[in-house]
């Protein structure tokens, strides 16, 4: 949109105000919705009457509704009759109360996509050999059901499928419309609801006017499909909530332009609402930009930076560290933040020893007698002997928990009491007498022999004694992994899930020895008995099935946060970023395939297969138009404060050139130049280098 396109909506009467209102950029969206905001508060204060009804505002994210919240409460102090929610939030309280009473079905989709789709020779043949080869047909199925297919219109998404010119690519399409269908039918035989049924019904609900509220602003959305685009419909036009659309500057735009009408066209369409901005713009984004070897300067510069910011007053929450993808950034964040003790928080860390102890587990359940003895050993909770259980078994070359259970101790040892291992644990004299019955010990090299010789008495001599395993140890290790072995098949044959939860419990207490207070016991109780709330009881499942809902309900289980989980300096991605804004951004990663991100084709669903669907599924996604949501973003988080400071890799960790971003690259504005930051000794230059 260019600037004579630009006109405001701000004279439009209270009675017939705009639905959709479009700000250009986070910071005038904000400032629309606060303003809004405060004005329906002050009315309230002068009528107490309409505190009755909540005012609702409604977000697409948890880390913009916390944002929302502290900017209401920081702009107005105590705020009473306000309520900021998800969408997802929204839906829950409408279903709480409905005479239905659709119980989600999350948990359950992928074991029954899987069970559908092996029961279809144009997937089974073509997925079946492969390693869980069945999982790729779930973000397919869950496209297609969040896009609104049902019986209704699937006779008309299979005829639009049949036309295309590859006619295996569209038989196999064809049978993943089937498997979608198949597993919703059979969810609502066990009682449940796909998760867009569970949307459908929310919508359902705000038409018949079962939500209460005095007024609903819906905020941070762009674009948005299916079912979920239905809610978002249905409260514009029967609970008459008013949208906070942003249309952010483009930055390599020099005339005024903004970025969003493509994006955003579905939703207004939808709404019937044009491309007229409702608000003056802010200040335009004071930009700068970095280049740096490697991912450790890059955060190293950066945190400087910030330092430097929080030196001049700038509270650490208004500042944010973003990048598209956190995890290769995860060690130089928490080492140089720390370094300079600047507070932080967000972000997914490491696994801790409760998260290497479960992902040990899962590997065990996933692999029988092909675990590896090391994750096998991890598994098993405070066992001293660990350690030397491991070298024992690299030494005997028992690599395998399978390797493990039949290995013969007794013709190992031949009658020795003990596992001798190749690791020497320290010097100690012996008298002349008894220097030959250290069987397995070593001599000291000779420098060590001449060290402690002049401190040792005479007719003594030196042995350099090695660690070792006591038979019973070894022994006992041998035993527990044949017991771990046949756990394993108890616990993969097909049965009850209540069943096998309970025998899963048993063995962790048992063989594992793990406890409530022990890393990794509370988290396994939890998932446990999530499962067991989740899923019938009776419903029989196979080894795949049962780890494929363990790994689910485990995925965020012993994972560290990477910094606090409160004050600081806010570290998010750019999904937990959007449409948040602060002081300063600091954008890092910006390089190219990482920020745009590529993106792959659905194999079963091919972008040439889904624009077929549209004329029966008019919002399924489509994979290439992502590019559009890239831009977007890109162009929001260069808005979203007074200062924005945008840094890439130059090389790599190992010193391979990477190329900046196309989205920077083309970023062209007056006085702009290029900072470098090289590594911590290079820059140091003649004066000393830091200590931390």
């Amino acid at each position: 949109m260019t600037q004579s396109e630009s006109s405001l909506d701000g004279d439009a009467s209270p009675a017939h105000a705009p639905r959709v209102l479009i700000a250009p950029g986070p910071r005038a969206a904000e400032a629309l919705l606060l303003s809004e905001i405060s004005r329906a508060c002050d009315e309230a204060r002068a009528n107490p009457l309409l505190f009755a009804l909540p005012l609702r505002v409604i977000v697409p994210s948890r880390s913009l509704r916390e944002h929302v919240a502290a900017r209401l409460v920081a702009a107005n102090g105590g705020l009473a009759g306000v309520v900021v929610q998800t969408l997802r939030g929204v839906c829950h309280e409408l279903l709480r109360t409905d005479e239905r009473r659709l119980r989600s079905g999350d948990t359950l989709m992928p074991i029954l996509v899987r069970r559908a789709a092996a029961q279809l020779p144009a997937l089974a043949d073509v997925l079946a050999p492969l390693a869980d080869g069945f999982a790729v047909v779930d973000a397919s199925v869950r496209d297609l059901l969040d896009a609104g297919l049902t019986e209704v219109n699937a006779d008309a998404a299979l005829e639009a499928l049949a036309s295309a010119p590859d006619a295996h690519a569209a038989e196999r399409a064809q049978a993943v419309v089937l498997v979608a269908l198949a597993a919703s039918r059979e969810l609502a035989a066990l009682g449940f609801a796909p998760r867009a049924a569970l949307f459908a019904r929310a919508a359902e609900r705000v038409r018949a006017g079962g939500l209460r509220a005095r007024a609903v602003w819906i905020h941070g959305y762009a674009d948005i499909t299916g079912v979920q685009l239905d809610v978002i419909e249905a409260l514009v036009q029967h609970a008459g909530a008013r949208i906070v659309l942003d249309h952010p500057p483009d930055p390599a735009a020099l005339a005024g332009e903004t970025v969003g009408l493509g994006f955003t066209e579905r939703l207004r369409a939808r709404l019937g609402a044009s491309g007229r901005l409702a608000c003056e713009p802010e200040q335009p984004a004071k930009l700068s930009l970095l280049r740096a070897s490697g991912s450790g300067a890059e955060v190293r510069s950066v945190a400087e930076q910030v330092r430097l910011a929080l030196q001049s007053g700038v509270t650490p929450e208004a500042i944010a560290i973003v990048a598209r993808d956190l995890a290769p950034y995860r060690f130089a964040l928490s080492t140089h933040l720390r370094r300079l003790a600047i507070p932080f928080t967000g972000g997914a860390g490491f696994l801790d020893a409760a998260g290497r102890r479960i992902e040990a587990l899962l590997a065990w359940l996933e692999h029988g007698g092909r675990t590896p003895t090391d994750r096998w050993l991890e598994a098993r909770a405070e066992r001293r002997d660990a350690d030397d259980l491991r070298v024992a078994f690299h030494g005997i070359g028992a690599g395998r928990l399978a390797d493990a259970a039949r290995l013969d101790v007794a013709e190992l040892l031949d009658g020795a009491a003990d596992y001798v291992l190749p690791v020497r644990r320290a010097l100690t004299t012996v008298s002349e007498a008894d220097a030959g019955t250290g069987a397995g010990e070593d001599e000291p090299d000779a420098e060590e022999a001449e060290r402690e010789l002049q401190r040792s008495a005479p007719g003594e001599r030196l042995r350099a004694t090695r660690r070792r395993v006591p038979r019973a140890v070894l022994e006992g290790a041998c035993a527990a992994a044949q017991r771990a072995l046949d756990a394993h098949a108890a616990l993969t044959a097909p049965q009850p899930i209540g069943a096998a939860l309970e025998r899963l419990a048993q063995f962790a207490a048992k063989e594992l020895h793990w406890r409530h207070e022990t890393a990794g016991g509370a988290e396994l109780a939890r998932a446990c008995a999530a499962l067991a709330d989740e899923v019938p009881e009776a419903l029989v499942l196979d080894g795949a099935e049962l780890r494929v809902l363990l790994r689910r309900a485990l995925r965020t289980a012993g994972v560290a946060a990477l910094g606090g989980s409160g004050g600081g300096v806010r570290v998010l991605s750019v999904t937990e970023a959007r449409a948040r804004t602060f002081a300063h951004v600091f954008l890092i990663g910006a390089n190219r395939d990482v920020f745009p991100r590529s993106f792959n084709e659905d194999v079963l669903l091919p972008d040439a297969l889904r624009m077929r669907l549209e004329a029966a599924l008019s919002d399924i996604p489509i994979k290439r138009r992502a590019v559009d949501e890239e831009r977007y973003l890109f162009a929001q988080l260069a808005s979203a404060a007074p200062e924005v400071h945008i840094s890439w890799q130059g090389v790599s960790d190992d010193g391979k050139e990477r190329p900046v971003s196309p989205l920077v690259a083309r970023i062209e504005a007056p006085g702009l130049t290029i900072a470098r930051a090289g590594p911590a000794w290079e820059r140091s230059g003649a004066s000393a280098r830091p200590a931390h």
